[in-house]
C-alpha cells in the first residue's frame, strides 16, 4: 500500500502544475524552448490544476468564469505587482475591448501562469509553451497612458514698456512664457539678441537713439506621451491566467511660439527746480513757490509725514500748484513739496508731431515747516502755600481774653494758558488759575474753646513771557517769569456760637514757572507738565501774611 501511494505522489508530483503539464520531447533534437527545464514547459493545457477544469467556450464564459474568481485573481495580480491594471482587465473582458481569440504558439513564453494547487491559487515563471497540440485562447490587452505636457503648448507672453524718452530705461517682461523664452530687441539704436534667456523672465536698459524698438520673444514646448501595453493570456481549456510582459512606446512633440511688442522712444529734454520762500513760518502764513526748468508740464503736490495731502485728508490747503504761487498751510507740521514735470508731450525735441504720447519726467523736492502760533494748555492744579499760622490774643469787652488762630493748607484748581509763539524760543502766555485752600480757624474765650473749618478760594489772572529751551524738537520744555494778580476770597467761621470772619486782602502777584509738553504721536496734542511759585501775601486784620503757594500741574496742550 505505501508504495502505491509512494508512485501515486510521484506522480502527482510531474504533474504538478496540471494546466501547465509538461510532457517529454518526441525527438532529443527537439529544440522548442531550449533552455527552459521540464518544470518550466508546458506540455498540455488542462487538468487538476486548472481554475476551471471546463473548457471556456466563449467571451461570456471568460467574463462569468474570471467574475467568479475575481478575489483570487486580484490576489495574484497585486502580488505580481499588477494590482493596478485588474480593474482594466476586466474591464476590457468585459467590452471586448483589447479582447481577441488566438491559438497559442510552441516556444510561446509566458513570465508567469497561474494555477491551482491544495493550498490554493498561486503562480509558476517563466513558462515555456511547447505542447505539440493545438490550443486556442483568449488575449486581453490593457494599455496605460502617462502624459507629460501631451500635446505641448508652448506660451508666449509679453510687454515692453517705458522709455518714452532716451535717458529713460525701456522695460521688458516675458513672465507667463514658457520656461526657456528668448527675447530679441531691434531698433534705430542697433540689435541685440537674447536680452531675455536663460530662465530670465525680464530686462531693463536704456537705448541709444529715438525711434521705434521691437521686441520678439520665442518660446517651444516639449511634451511627451508614453503608452504602455500589458498583455494576458487565458487558454480555453481551463482559466489559467498568463501574464505574457508588456511593451512601451514614447511619442515626442514640440510646439514653437512668438510674440512681439514695441516701444515708441523719443529724444526730450526736461529740467525742473522748485523752491519755497520762507521755508519756516506759521500756519496760515504765506508761502512763495517757484517752479522752473524746461518743460512742457509741471505741478508741485504736498506730501506730511509720507502721506499725500488733499482734501480728503482734512488739510485745508491747496492740493497742488500747477504754476508759481502763494500757498499756506492750516496745520502744523512738515511737508515735502514735490514737483514733477513732463516733456515731449505728443511731440519730439524738433516740435514735430509724434505718432504717440512721450513723456519725459523730471522731479525736485523741498521741505517747509509750519509752525504753531498758539498753544492752549489746560490742566489740573495742586497748591502747597508756605506754613501760615496767625495767632491773634485780645481782651473781649466783657472782659474775657479770646485768642484765634488761623491757618492756611493745601488745595487744588485748575487752569489755563494761552501762548502767543513769537518764534521758536520766545513766547507770551496768560493764565488764569483758581483753586480752593483748605483753612481752619482754632477758636477759645476763657476756658472754652473749638474748631472751625472754611473753603479759601484763590482766583488769579498773570501773564509773561516764557522762553524755550528746546526750540525745533518735539518735546517742548520752557521757563518764564509772569506778573498779575491775585483774589483769596474772604473767609467765616461758626464757632463758640459766633461768626468769625476773616478778610484776606490780596494786590498783586509775581512768580515764575517751569513747564514740559510732550506731545502725542505726531498730533497737535501733548501732555502738559509743570510746576509754578506764586510771590503771594495777604493782609487778614491789619497782619501781613505771606502765602507764597507752590503749584504742580498736570493736563494737555494744543498747539495750533
Amino acid at each position: 500500500m505505501f508504495y502505491k501511494t509512494s508512485l501515486r505522489f510521484l506522480a502527482l508530483s510531474l504533474l504538478a502544475v496540471g494546466c501547465l503539464s509538461a510532457v517529454p520531447d518526441a525527438s532529443a533534437q527537439e529544440t522548442v524552448c531550449e533552455g527552459f527545464d521540464k518544470k518550466q514547459r508546458i506540455g498540455k493545457l488542462g487538468g487538476r490544476t486548472a481554475f476551471y477544469k471546463g473548457p471556456i467556450a466563449s467571451p461570456a464564459d471568460l467574463r462569468d468564469q474570471l467574475e467568479e474568481h475575481r478575489t483570487e485573481v486580484e490576489a495574484i495580480m497585486v502580488e505580481k505587482g499588477v494590482g493596478h491594471l485588474t480593474d482594466a482587465l476586466y474591464a476590457a473582458v468585459a467590452s471586448g475591448n483589447g479582447l481577441s481569440e488566438r491559438k497559442l504558439e510552441r516556444g510561446e513564453v509566458f513570465e508567469w501562469m497561474t494555477f491551482r494547487k491544495r493550498s490554493g491559487a498561486t503562480t509558476l515563471g517563466p513558462m515555456c509553451f511547447s505542447a505539440r497540440k493545438e490550443y486556442w485562447g483568449y488575449e486581453i490587452q490593457v494599455t496605460e497612458t502617462v502624459d507629460d505636457n501631451f500635446p505641448p503648448v508652448a506660451k508666449c507672453a509679453l510687454t515692453a514698456s517705458g522709455g518714452a524718452c532716451v535717458e529713460d530705461p525701456v522695460m521688458v517682461n516675458a513672465g507667463g512664457s514658457s520656461k526657456g523664452v528668448n527675447v530679441e530687441m531691434n531698433g534705430p539704436g542697433g540689435a541685440k539678441s537674447s536680452i531675455i534667456s536663460g530662465g530670465k523672465t525680464d530686462w531693463s536698459g536704456k537705448v541709444n537713439a529715438g525711434g521705434k524698438y521691437t521686441f520678439t520673444a520665442n518660446a517651444e514646448e516639449t511634451g511627451t506621451r508614453k503608452v504602455t501595453t500589458y498583455t494576458f493570456m487565458v487558454p480555453k481549456a481551463c482559466l489559467n491566467l498568463a501574464y505574457i510582459g508588456s511593451e512601451e512606446k514614447t511619442k515626442t512633440e514640440t510646439d514653437t511660439c512668438s510674440e512681439t511688442a514695441t516701444v515708441d522712444v523719443a529724444d526730450c529734454q526736461v529740467s525742473l527746480n522748485v523752491t519755497a520762500e520762507p521755508i519756516e513760518v506759521k500756519r496760515g502764513e504765506d508761502i512763495q513757490v517757484d517752479i522752473s526748468g524746461t518743460y512742457d508740464s509741471a505741478k508741485v503736490t504736498f506730501e506730511k509725514d509720507g502721506a499725500a495731502v488733499d482734501a480728503k485728508s482734512g488739510e485745508e490747503m491747496i492740493s497742488e500748484l500747477t504754476e508759481s504761487g502763494t500757498i499756506s498751510f492750516r496745520k502744523t507740521g512738515t511737508y515735502q513739496l514735490k514737483g514733477s514735470a513732463v516733456s515731449c508731450e505728443g511731440k519730439d525735441k524738433a516740435g514735430n508731431d509724434w505718432p504717440k504720447v512721450c513723456t519725459k519726467n523730471a522731479t525736485a523736492e523741498t521741505t517747509v515747516t509750519v509752525k504753531p502760533a498758539w498753544t492752549a494748555r489746560f490742566f489740573g492744579l495742586a497748591l502747597d502755600p508756605d506754613d501760615i499760622t496767625l495767632a491773634q490774643d485780645r481782651i473781649r469787652p466783657d472782659g474775657a481774653s479770646e485768642r484765634s488762630v488761623l491757618t492756611l493748607d493745601k488745595g487744588q484748581g485748575v487752569g489755563a494758558g494761552l501762548e502767543y509763539h513769537f518764534n521758536d524760543r520766545v513766547g507770551l502766555e496768560a493764565s488764569i488759575l483758581y483753586a480752593v485752600l483748605d483753612s481752619k480757624l482754632f477758636f477759645d474765650i476763657g476756658s472754652d474753646w473749638a474748631e472751625g473749618n472754611a473753603d479759601a478760594d484763590l482766583l488769579s489772572v498773570v501773564i509773561g513771557p516764557n522762553f524755550h529751551l528746546t526750540p525745533g524738537k518735539k518735546v517742548d520744555l520752557y521757563i518764564g517769569p509772569f506778573i498779575g494778580f491775585a483774589d483769596l476770597g474772604d473767609v467765616s467761621f461758626n464757632v463758640l456760637g459766633e461768626t468769625q470772619r476773616r478778610d484776606f486782602d490780596t494786590d498783586t502777584v509775581i512768580g515764575a514757572q517751569l513747564g514740559l509738553d510732550v506731545p502725542f504721536g505726531a498730533g497737535d496734542w501733548a501732555a502738559h507738565f509743570g510746576a509754578r511759585y506764586m510771590d503771594l501775601s495777604a493782609e487778614v486784620n491789619g497782619v501781613d501774611i505771606d502765602i507764597d503757594p507752590l503749584g504742580v500741574e498736570v493736563g494737555l496742550a494744543y498747539k495750533f
